[in-house]
């Protein structure tokens, strides 16, 4: 997926005690209120 995914699903990172959402930078407010 990415160096970042991995990051963060990887280690401790996997066990977040709260939701992760990563969301591109090409999506508008319309769009991620919709994810939501």
């Amino acid at each position: 997926p990415g160096p970042i995914v991995t990051h963060f699903t990887s280690g401790d990172m996997a066990i977040l005690p709260v939701p992760l959402m990563i969301i591109p930078g090409s999506l508008d407010r319309e769009a991620i209120d919709r994810l939501s």
